[in-house]
Formats: structure tokens, sequence, C-alpha cells
């Protein structure tokens, strides 16, 4: 899918450049991802918006879920746009906090949108092979991401950001015997002596608690923190 749209999003009628970049390492903390925002090759403020392809194997029912809409009051617009010459069914998903490649683009004030066809039994497990892709069904959501892509090249302005504050889980913070802090954790950081975070969410209890990106968590609650796993 990545590849049949970068072949046919380039041409003329564009107001503005494409990167494509292929990232490794989500599994283990977007590391991939994580290191291309830390040394992209231009100013991060001047990336217009970021389309993320994440496990698009697998079309069912024709139907392409499409996370992070709320980035951007521009991007119901665009995708009804898109849509009319497509027979996909898509589920627009609005939360623009996703556990993807988006995790540093976002905060950074980049509208973004990702691609994603759900969750199945082989989810990130070795059996998850290339005689089980829909491969028709990758031809669809290539032809979307192409066309999408290319109405954004076009574009003589750029897409408005939306500023989301994070929702807290329902029933409170111990909703699902998980606790919301609202830090975000710095997967590029390595041996800190604790857990660094490259940043904190809108109105949580990090933000008040007066935490900002940089800060080193070393000990919570009276447990010490010795790195990612020892928070999370």
């Amino acid at each position: 899918s990545f590849a049949e749209a970068r072949n046919k999003s380039s041409g003329s009628g564009q107001q503005r450049g494409l990167i494509f970049a292929c990232w490794g390492g989500e599994e283990i903390g977007v590391i991939g991802s994580t290191y291309f925002a830390r040394h992209a090759p231009c100013p991060l403020g001047q990336i217009a918006a970021y389309v993320n392809f994440d496990m698009v194997g697998r079309l069912r029912d024709g139907k392409l879920i499409l996370q992070g809409v709320g980035s951007s009051p521009d991007w119901l617009r665009l995708i009804e746009m898109v849509n009319i010459r497509t027979p996909l069914a898509l589920v627009l998903q609005s939360d623009p906090y996703l556990p993807t490649d988006t995790h540093e683009f976002y905060p950074a004030g980049i509208p973004i949108l990702s691609f994603f066809t759900d969750v199945h039994d082989d989810y990130n497990r070795p059996t998850d092979d290339a005689d089980t892709l829909n491969y028709a069904g990758m031809e669809h959501v290539a032809w979307f991401g192409e066309h999408l892509v290319t109405e954004l090249a076009a574009r003589p302005d750029r897409l408005s950001y939306a500023s989301v504050e994070r929702a807290i889980p329902k029933g409170g913070a111990m909703a699902g015997r998980r606790i919301y802090t609202g830090t975000i954790p710095d997967f590029a950081a390595g041996d800190v002596g604790g857990m660094k975070i490259s940043g904190v969410q809108g109105a949580s209890p990090a933000e008040k608690a007066g935490l900002v990106g940089g800060d080193v968590i070393i000990k919570f609650a009276g447990h010490k923190i010795g790195g990612l796993e020892d928070y999370a």
C-alpha cells in the first residue's frame, strides 16, 4: 500500500513536497518514527500533516478505520471528497492520541491521520505472514491513500491544527485497573536512571503537578523507577 501510494502521489499541481518514510521498531517503542521526528530533513513546523499506514493488510468487508480525525477540523472535508470515489466503508475515530507512530508528530503541532484495518487473530504474532494478507484490499487502501495525499499536496493552505485534551478513562483514573497520569514517555532516551518523558498531555495530572518534557521520573508513590518498565 505504501509503495503504491508513493508511486502515484507525485505529479504536477502540488503546492508542497512529500516525504515518504518507512519505520522500524514500532512494537518496541516507536523507535523509527521517534528518530525521524528528532532528525527530520526539515523543521517539524514545516510539516503540514502526517499520514500513517498502520497494519493495513487485512481489509475485511471493505472497512477502513481512519484514526486521529480530531487532530484537524479539515480532515472530514478531505475524507468526504476522496470517499465519493471509493468503495471503502470508512470508520472515523477522533482521538489523536494513538499507540502508534503518530506519537511524536501530533504533540509537535502536526495534524495526523492513521490508516488501520483493525486487529485480528494473528495481530502482532509470527503467524501474520504474507499469505494471510488481503492484497486486493491493500490496493483499495493504497488508492484512497494516494488520492488523499494528492489532495493534501495540492492545497494552497495548511490544515488547521486542533489541540485535543486527552480524555480520562470512564470511571475515573482507576478504570480498568490502569492509572492515568498524562505523561508521554521518551522512548529514545536510553538508560537515564529513570523514566524520561518527552512531554505531558494537556490538563492531565502530570501537567498540574508541573512535569514538563525532559523530566526524569525516578520515584512514583514511594516506588523506585529505573525505566519505562518500572513505571508501566
